[in-house]
């Protein structure tokens, strides 16, 4: 964060010194390959340098092959070499398996927690839903939305701060927007404006979580009676929300700070997908 930071801060400085008035646009633009170069960087530098260590899937072959078999019906090839075990089990308890980056820096995840805890299917079952954002196209179009809500609130941005300094720049010793100490103003601006967007940005999250998780039947057959290795990794969330179910304002979605919607909704939606029974064309399973 700091080192992309900086480079940002110093981007921003050196676009607004050459165009004061459209400074917003044109840094705007110059962020989009930052972002992306980010994004695709992310699984080989940073994700290997981080507390949570990784090493090869290969120890675990009958389950490389499974996934393979996900990620080859999803229209997507990913190589056994790049499936990796997080070691996740030092931070959290929790089950996931996720696919990370995109063309040549795509990755396979598996928590090892999900290989103790979980068998095979069940794996298959968790994973499905990650493969769904890549099958469904999740990952650019929300890089899209998110892009033009950050054109808008850098557009909100440019009016405020111009805004304050003309009324306390003076005050403050601040000439205008490209003297150096204008960036605790922006600083000031940007981290309010991000603050106001946060349910905006998790509405937008919460809407692909939802149809991504319409994709987790692919993972298991379509047999119902063969289908409940999907239901035991969400029995905990299951007893969790059935826990708090007497306040029903305890499990109400939260519109402000959820990024995923309430984990029984995917337990209904997988529990009765049946388009079979009334003669449907099924929209998420093949």
């Amino acid at each position: 964060m700091l080192i992309v930071g900086t480079l940002l801060v110093g981007i921003l400085y050196g676009v607004i010194r050459r165009s004061p008035r459209r400074w917003w646009f044109y840094f705007w633009l110059a962020s989009i390959p930052i972002v992306l170069l980010m994004f695709f960087l992310q699984p080989i530098v940073v994700d290997p340098s981080s507390t949570l260590s990784s090493r090869s899937l290969a120890r675990q072959p009958v389950l490389v092959s499974e996934i393979q078999k996900v990620v080859h019906r999803g229209g997507m090839e990913i190589p056994a070499d790049r499936m990796f075990v997080m070691n996740a089990s030092s931070k959290t308890t929790g089950l996931n398996a996720y696919v990370t980056g995109f063309g040549a820096s795509k990755r396979v995840v598996v928590w090892d927690n999900t290989i103790a805890k979980a068998t095979v299917p069940e794996t298959l079952f968790v994973f499905g839903h990650e493969m769904g954002h890549y099958v469904l196209l999740h990952i650019p179009k929300e890089m899209a939305i998110i892009s033009a809500i950050l054109l808008f609130l850098l557009y909100l941005g440019y009016r405020l701060s111009n805004g304050m300094l003309a009324r306390w720049g003076a005050q403050w010793g601040i000439r205008d927007l490209q003297d150096w100490a204008s960036l605790p103003v922006l600083l000031f601006v940007i981290t309010l404006l991000a603050f106001l967007a946060t349910p905006v940005f998790n509405g937008v999250s919460r809407h692909f979580e939802a149809r991504s998780r319409s994709l987790r039947p692919r993972s298991h057959p379509r047999n119902r009676r063969q289908s409940q290795p999907g239901r035991r990794p969400l029995l905990p969330e299951k007893r969790r929300e059935k826990s708090i179910r007497s306040r029903p304002q305890r499990i109400r979605q939260n519109l402000v700070s959820s990024t995923t919607p309430p984990a029984p909704s995917g337990v209904h939606f997988v529990a009765t997908y049946n388009p079979w029974s009334s003669g449907e064309e099924p929209k998420y399973v093949k």
